[in-house]
């Protein structure tokens, strides 16, 4: 994926050692895929919305996004030990305030970034869908009459 630079040289220097070469470009195709006004911009670009900026400032200052108490499911909270985006201070907050979850399991993977699931599989990628296949399998056994794991 190119960025405002016009290349992608700058981006796969700073991400080289984590990331998957195929899955990252992959990733980038679908993405730029996604957007049908992405081949009118040269580069081809992706539009995005900023919501996500006002969201990170809300959090910064203390607002929460939504009310935790209302989710009532079991819940899975996966972060990279790496992610500048999910600080720890943040997950502890999430978790004191899913009080109606039946369960709530928090991992964060060693190495990995915010970014995990274009990670290399040594890099924490193998682990993130471990996680993910390992909750959702429990989920599926809890749905049909089994105790989750």
């Amino acid at each position: 994926m190119r960025c405002c630079d016009g290349g992608t040289h700058r981006f796969q220097v700073q991400i080289s050692p984590w990331r998957e070469p195929a899955v990252a470009e992959a990733y980038s195709r679908l993405t730029l895929e996604s957007d049908p006004t992405s081949s009118r911009r040269n580069p081809p670009s992706v539009r995005i919305p900023i919501g996500y900026l006002r969201d990170a400032f809300d959090l910064s200052v203390g607002t929460s996004l939504f009310d935790a108490a209302r989710i009532r499911v079991p819940t899975l909270i996966v972060r990279g030990e790496l992610d500048f985006w999910s600080r720890p201070a943040d997950l502890e907050a999430l978790h004191r305030d899913l009080v109606n979850a039946p369960s709530v399991r928090i991992v964060t993977i060693r190495g990995a970034t915010h970014y995990v699931f274009l990670d290399r599989p040594n890099h924490g990628r193998a682990r993130f869908v471990s996680e993910l296949t390992t909750f959702l399998k429990g989920q599926q056994r809890g749905a049909s009459g089994h105790r989750p794991n």
